[in-house]
């Protein structure tokens, strides 16, 4: 096991189930590289939906983020998205405000480890 590979590991993303969705590292390193460089603008586009209460098109985008998370093996913010898309659906827009911030602690959480990883 190579440096990146426990790195990965260490900060709980499950390689195992990504490389069962990516293959190889190689692939995993250039999806888990545009996943980051989307990830500050796929979250404004979720929240321009959260503040003009559309929960359908909140929903949709939520589920594209946990499945992104899932097949990257980044269970933990796959989990806080799935959350999010199932509230959604159900129309909550008082859970998904009060726990909009759960999704940006997230992404932000996630952004460090990313970058981390991606100057190994």
């Amino acid at each position: 096991m190579n440096n990146k590979t426990q790195f990965l590991e260490n900060n709980g993303v499950d390689v195992t189930a990504a490389l069962s969705y990516m293959g190889d590292m190689e692939t995993f390193d250039e999806i888990i590289k545009d996943f980051y460089d989307g990830l500050d603008q796929q979250l404004l586009e979720i929240e321009d939906y959260k503040n003009k209460g559309d929960m359908p098109n909140y929903a949709i985008l939520v589920h594209a983020l946990k499945s992104n998370c899932r097949s990257l093996g980044i269970t933990e913010f796959a989990d806080v998205a799935y959350q999010h898309e199932l509230k959604s659906k159900e129309n909550d827009s008082e859970f998904v405000n009060e726990h909009f911030n759960d999704l940006i602690i997230a992404k932000e959480k996630w952004k460090q480890i990313i970058a981390n990883y991606l100057s190994l």
